[in-house]
């Protein structure tokens, strides 16, 4: 059965502390906990078996790379209330085209970043949870594994189907 998945660089190094601001104002505001995640492609479709061995044959053709946190934002989008931006670099930007080019993604538009609160709030109060997000003081991570999660709304059925070492 064809079902929509995402492919996920999660940030090791810094996890615990993202997590802990995620799990801070999901509790302040009433909104879902989730795991920190840069979401490398939102929404790939297709049978389980055939998307876990793309999301494989990608993690083969990528090296190890590193990444680091921006600023502090939001936007209008429920996934995308609250953010911190990940600096783009060539490695990253490659990444997401070699992912678009495996997965058969054309019109997917790639903002990296990793979410830290989402819901439908007023923009008042989108601003006032970004001015209480506290950032780690290593803002730096490597992108090391690719993870793919079912998508479905409710973020506690996002099991890691699939780790794979970047290998390339």
């Amino acid at each position: 059965m064809s079902q929509l998945y995402s492919v996920w660089i999660v940030p090791r190094e810094l996890s615990r502390p993202l997590k802990a601001t995620i799990d801070r104002l999901a509790e302040e505001y009433k909104s879902p906990k989730f795991e920190p995640h840069l979401t490398l492609l939102s929404q790939v479709e297709g049978e389980k078996e055939e998307m876990i061995d793309k999301a494989k044959k990608l993690a083969a053709e990528l090296s190890p790379f590193d990444l680091s946190l921006g600023e502090v934002a939001m936007s209008t989008t429920y996934y995308q209330c609250v953010f911190v931006r990940v600096r783009p670099t060539a490695k990253l930007i490659e990444a997401n085209l070699k992912a678009k080019e495996i997965f058969k993604l054309e019109n997917d538009v790639f903002m990296p970043h990793i979410s830290l609160a989402y819901g439908d709030f007023a923009p008042q109060t989108r601003e006032e949870m970004m001015g209480k997000v506290i950032l780690p003081q290593e803002r730096d991570f490597r992108a090391e594994v690719l993870t793919m999660v079912p998508v479905t709304e409710d973020p506690a059925g996002w099991e890691h189907l699939i780790e794979a070492p970047l290998i390339g």
